[in-house]
């Protein structure tokens, strides 16, 4: 049953992937869980935060780290960097800021 499973979304033909939700801008010390999403045939969208194939990385992860065991993003520190998301033969980056926290 788990073959089937693997092999059913290997031979898919992928139109698009994304991240949910995905906030550009952070403040140090934030985490943001995370959920991966595609687009296949028949606009049928998928849940790919757990497949065994999807890369998610961080271009910085000294500025935001990425968790995926836990699939979450954490703000390290102030800085620009982008978030990769490889799944199939898409990929994808975001761009994404930690901005220092507003002072009152």
């Amino acid at each position: 049953l788990y073959l089937v499973a693997a092999v059913g979304i290997c031979g898919v033909s992928w139109k698009g992937i994304w991240m949910e939700p995905f906030e550009e801008h952070f403040q140090p010390g934030q985490s943001v869980h995370y959920l991966i999403k595609g687009m296949r045939g028949g606009d049928v969208v998928a849940d790919l935060t757990s497949a065994p194939d999807l890369k998610v990385s961080s271009k910085d992860p000294t500025i935001l780290d990425v968790n995926v065991t836990d699939h979450m993003l954490i703000a390290r520190k102030t800085g620009h960097t982008q978030v990769q998301i490889s799944f199939d033969q898409i990929t994808v980056l975001y761009a994404a800021y930690v901005m220092p926290a507003a002072k009152e």
